[in-house]
């Protein structure tokens, strides 16, 4: 009798459990997914892999007029984008790729979001930069 009593309750605490979670989830569904933020970082490191990559094959990085579709017209093998919508970030905008001359051999790259603005604040405002 007293094992029931526990069962019962039990199940009561687990069924209130679940739906308060629930609840919360459906009130706040992007608490327990990556945000649009979270998964444009996690593109653009996979593009600057993807451009180590291909500075390791060619011997540089691709130029700024180029851009990052020479990487997909390059496509020969795994190591390069698998699609276009890869090169953009998670508002559906082209992610900004722009290579710069240092000095003799020595070149450095721009690599951001627009952010959720969908505007180029030059690196600042929203914009998310790259892991460099």
């Amino acid at each position: 009798m007293i094992a029931t009593k526990s069962i019962k309750r039990g199940l009561a605490v687990l069924v209130l459990a679940l739906a308060l979670f629930a609840g919360y989830e459906f009130l706040f569904p992007s608490s327990l997914t990556y945000s649009k933020e979270d998964e444009t970082r996690k593109r653009l490191r996979a593009i600057e892999m993807i451009l180590e990559n291909y500075k390791e094959d060619y011997g540089s990085y691709p130029s700024s007029n180029a851009g990052l579709a020479v990487l997909r017209q390059e496509n020969t093998d795994d190591r390069y984008f698998p699609t276009a919508s890869y090169m953009k970030d998670s508002w559906d905008t082209k992610i900004h790729y722009e290579l710069h001359d240092l000095a003799g051999d020595l070149y450095e790259y721009e690599l951001y979001s627009y952010g959720s603005n969908r505007q180029d604040d030059h690196g600042r405002g929203d914009d998310i930069i790259c892991c460099r």
